[in-house]
C-alpha cells in the first residue's frame, strides 16, 4: 500500500476483484467461490507487493481473544482514517496493549510502545451530543495520541491531544466531538 491509499480503498477495491473473479469462474463453468476467492488473494497479494512500510505488529498483555480481537477492529477503524498515514509512520512497533489495567486507560511516558486500558473503563465525556460514555474506540484514539505523537493535554482546558487527534479520528467516524477534558 502506498502511502496516499487507505483501507476503505484496499476493501473496495478487493470487493470489486473478488465478485469479478467469481462471475468470471462461473461464466467458465466453475464455480463462484472459487473464483471470488482467488482473485481476492491474488489483489492482496498484488496489493501487498506494493507496501512501502512494514506493518504494525501488535502485541498484547492480559485479556481474552474476544477482547483482543475487539481491539484490532478498533485500531483497524481508527488507522483507516486519514490521520492513519502519520500514526504509522511514528507509531513504535511493536506496540504492546495491556488489557490487565483496572478503572483506567493511561500510557507511562510520552511517547510510549505501551497503551494501558480496561475495556470496561467507560468514563463520561461532555460531547456536541451531549454526556455520553467514553468507548473504547475513542480512549484508543486519545491514548495513540499520546503514545504516538507525546501529545500532552495541557493547551487550553487541557485539549492539545483532544484536538489533535482523538476529535479528528471521531469525526471522521462519525462520532461525536469531545467539548472539555
Amino acid at each position: 500500500m502506498d502511502k496516499g491509499r487507505d483501507c476503505s480503498d484496499i476493501v473496495r477495491r478487493t470487493d470489486i476483484a473478488t465478485a469479478t473473479g467469481g462471475v468470471v469462474a462461473e461464466l467458465g463453468g466453475g464455480k463462484f467461490a472459487n473464483g471470488a476467492l482467488s482473485a481476492a488473494f491474488v489483489y492482496l497479494f498484488r496489493e501487498s507487493m506494493h507496501t512501502t512500510r512494514q506493518a504494525l505488529k501488535i502485541q498484547f498483555r492480559g485479556g481474552t481473544k474476544t477482547e483482543r480481537v475487539g481491539v484490532l477492529s478498533d485500531l483497524n477503524d481508527i488507522f483507516g482514517t486519514k490521520r492513519r498515514a502519520k500514526m504509522l509512520s511514528n507509531t513504535q512497533s511493536p506496540l504492546v496493549i495491556d488489557l490487565s489495567v483496572k478503572n483506567r486507560a493511561y500510557i507511562q511516558n510520552v511517547p510510549s510502545d505501551t497503551i494501558y486500558i480496561d475495556l470496561n473503563f467507560h468514563p463520561k465525556i461532555s460531547t456536541d451530543s451531549g454526556g455520553i460514555p467514553a468507548t473504547t474506540r475513542r480512549i484508543l484514539s486519545h491514548e495513540l495520541g499520546h503514545s504516538v505523537f507525546g501529545a500532552l493535554d495541557d493547551g487550553i482546558n487541557r485539549m492539545n491531544n483532544i484536538n489533535l487527534n482523538e476529535n479528528p479520528i471521531m469525526n471522521e467516524l462519525g462520532m461525536p466531538l469531545r467539548l472539555e477534558y
